[in-house]
Parts: C-alpha cells; structure tokens; sequence
C-alpha cells in the first residue's frame, strides 16, 4: 500500500496473481459430495469437517459451513496436523482421517472420474479414513465481479504477463485462466510463490 508502489506498477511489466482471496473472493462452498466405499455423503462430510475443525484454510471453512448447514456432529479430533498446500491429518473417533488435495493421496486409487468437476474449475479435496479411500468433496469459490475489467486494464496499461499461481492442479488451473485470458502455475506449494518470482527473466 502506498503511493510508490502504485508508481512501480506503472512501469512493470508483469504480474502474477495468487487465486484465492485475490481473483476470488476467499469464501469457497461445498458443491458436490462423492462418497466410496459405502460410506454415507453425511459421514464424509462429517469426518471430514472433523479433521478440519482447527484448520484456518479457506477450504476447511468450506467443509465446517457445509457439516453445520446439514446440521452433522463434528468431532474434536486429536493428534491435528496440519501440511502446508497438501491438506491435514487427524484422529477422529479412533480413526485416522486425512483431507486434501492430490499430492495426499497420490499413491491412492479413487474410483471416481472427477475430471468433469475440475473442468467446471472446482477444487477437490480427497477424504481418506484409516487408510482407504471414503469419498471426494468438491469446492467452488466466486470470482471477484472486478477482476475481468481490472485485468484488461492492466494489458491496457502494457503489462504484457499475467500469470496466476495457484495450489490447484492442471485442469483446475487452466480452466481458470483460459477464462481470464492469462497464464498460469499450477499445483504450486505456498514456498513456491517466491521461487516464481524469482524465475522470472530479469529485464
């Protein structure tokens, strides 16, 4: 904030642009819930907003909204970790139940095509429950109104790179910035940010 810094964007160049809380408005909601291995949508809702119940992420205020909208139990959990860009792990009701995104479960087959949910530019969190898989729980967050108009300014002001770094994988990713007219780095830890910038070709 300040007024050299407005004075240094009108000369830069390029910019890049974090997604959440930046391009959207940081208030992600539930959309779909996709339950395996018999597991009921309220008992991966459950476990899930359980695991989560500490967590300050957007996504896991999400997950807790979604459990106290269908009014479900959430459970204290114990042993709450928490792995930056990954998800969290906890002990829930004697179980371990793990929540996040595809680098938790890489190892992990879900039996679920949940490519068309990514195209529609959701991201999705994978619920594992003592080992085994027990469903997949989809999150959508809102576009600034702003965002498109103040993104044509920018290239009207000859910014000639606008790229948006983001935690979510590919084809969420890109489903995004194809809509927005930009570039993009996906599935990016929070560290990465930095090492970005720092990639840049110097002028």
């Amino acid at each position: 904030k300040g007024g050299k810094y407005l004075e240094a964007l009108a000369r830069a160049d390029v910019v890049l642009l974090d997604k959440t809380g930046t391009l959207t408005l940081g208030r992600p909601q539930i959309t779909d819930i996709l339950p395996l291995n018999g597991a009921s949508s309220d008992e991966v809702l459950a476990l899930a907003a359980s695991a989560e119940r500490y967590s300050e992420h957007p996504l896991a205020k999400a997950v807790l909204a979604a459990a106290r909208h269908r009014s479900l139990q959430v459970a204290e959990p114990r042993e709450f970790e928490a792995i930056p860009g990954i998800g969290v792990r906890a002990q829930v009701n004697g179980g371990l139940v793990a929540v996040g995104n595809r680098r938790m479960v890489e190892h992990v087959t879900f039996s679920i095509d949940a490519g068309q949910l990514e195209a529609q530019g959701k991201t999705l969190l994978f619920v594992m429950h003592n080992g085994q898989p027990a469903g997949v729980l989809a999150a959508t967050d809102t576009l600034r109104p702003e965002v498109p108009e103040a993104l044509a300014s920018l290239k009207s002001l000859g910014v000639r790179h606008i790229e948006l770094l983001t935690g979510d994988n590919e084809r969420v990713a890109a489903a995004l910035a194809a809509s927005l007219g930009v570039r993009y780095r996906a599935q990016l830890l929070p560290s990465s940010d930095v090492i970005a910038v720092g990639r840049l070709p110097q002028p």
